[in-house]
């Protein structure tokens, strides 16, 4: 009986990490393809959208995003951005990339 729980446990295992893969894998499809959509879009409309976002305390899904977008894109966004929530994804993006540099 102990061997076959074993098995059992294994297989739940295994189903578990396979699962974990999957939802990993739709996640970054999802997010790439918003980040292709935030790229085509016009930077005073991306940077509405993430205002509104940001307001909604949706700043880490934002942050997500622009961690993906083109780096003049990002810097367009920023400029339409209200003081208040380009001054807070900056310091994210600084963090970030302290962080980077550090596992580097």
């Amino acid at each position: 009986i102990l061997v076959q729980i074993e098995k059992e446990k294994n297989q739940i295992k295994k189903l578990h990490d396979d699962n974990l893969q999957i939802l990993k894998d739709i996640r970054n499809e999802v997010e790439n393809k918003t980040a292709k959509i935030y790229n085509a879009m016009k930077a005073k409309n991306a940077a509405e959208i993430f205002d509104q976002m940001i307001n909604e305390g949706k700043i880490e899904d934002v942050f997500d995003i622009i961690l993906r977008l083109r780096e003049s894109n990002v810097t367009q966004i920023l400029k339409f951005l209200t003081v208040t929530n380009a001054s807070r994804l900056t310091q994210k993006l600084e963090k970030y990339n302290l962080d980077k540099d550090k596992k580097d």
